[in-house]
């Protein structure tokens, strides 16, 4: 008995390759679609521009191409950003950024001073520390100034490390608003109230002592 050959069906083949081309096609599309937006969350002193460039994402690559890993990685290798979470959502990227707070500028070294201790060369508008702390004291300084409320911390002027007879940890705080502070570091969060101390001057300017019986001295 002979076997029957089979007929080669080109349109049969010529459908599998269209449907393998198609399926090509729609998976290099879809995994090279762009990301569509870009939302940065927690972000006070950076801006969103320079969080962006950090990130890689300026020219918005692809989304699928691009993984939270690899962003996280650039964005913490920045001195200014402490920590960051990404998430991604329909073709958009979330940055909850935690900022590197900059704390104050230190007129020794010429040196914005950040929240972990680190030292960047800057220019932000923050408080401006005018003379030397004791090496003993420094870092605990740092650790008190980055627990400061933001909206406080906005407000300091100058600092000056002013220690007298009873206290080697006393400071001196010029706020925005033309009142003085002075405080120890052992009871540095006491700048925390500052809002709630001003209320009870009624306008008045002055001294608020902080590190002695908690008085006010108006100025003359």
């Amino acid at each position: 008995m002979k076997k029957k050959k089979r007929k080669i069906s080109f349109l049969k083949i010529l459908i599998v390759f269209l449907l393998i081309y198609l399926f090509a096609v729609g998976t290099y599309k879809l995994v090279t679609i762009n990301i569509k937006n870009i939302y940065i969350i927690g972000n006070t002193y950076i801006k969103d521009k320079y969080i962006i460039e950090k990130a890689g994402l300026t020219n918005y690559p692809p989304f699928f191409l691009t993984t939270k890993s690899s962003i996280k990685k650039k964005l913490l290798a920045d001195d200014e950003i402490l920590d960051v979470k990404v998430k991604k959502d329909l073709f958009a990227v979330y940055l909850y950024v935690e900022e590197n707070v900059p704390l104050f500028y230190n007129k020794n070294n010429n040196k914005i001073v950040l929240k972990n201790g680190k030292e960047i060369i800057d220019k932000y508008n923050v408080a401006v520390l005018n003379n030397y702390v004791p090496d003993t004291i420094y870092d605990d300084f740092i650790n008190k100034m980055g627990s400061i409320d933001s909206d406080i911390l906005d407000r300091i002027s100058e600092i000056e490390y002013k220690p007298n007879d009873v206290d080697t940890k006393r400071f001196y705080l010029l706020m925005d608003d033309g009142n003085e502070v002075y405080l120890t570091l052992d009871d540095f969060l006491k700048i925390n109230n500052y809002l709630d101390i001003i209320k009870n001057l009624d306008g008045s300017k002055g001294i608020i002592y902080l590190d002695s019986g908690n008085y006010f001295e108006i100025k003359e």
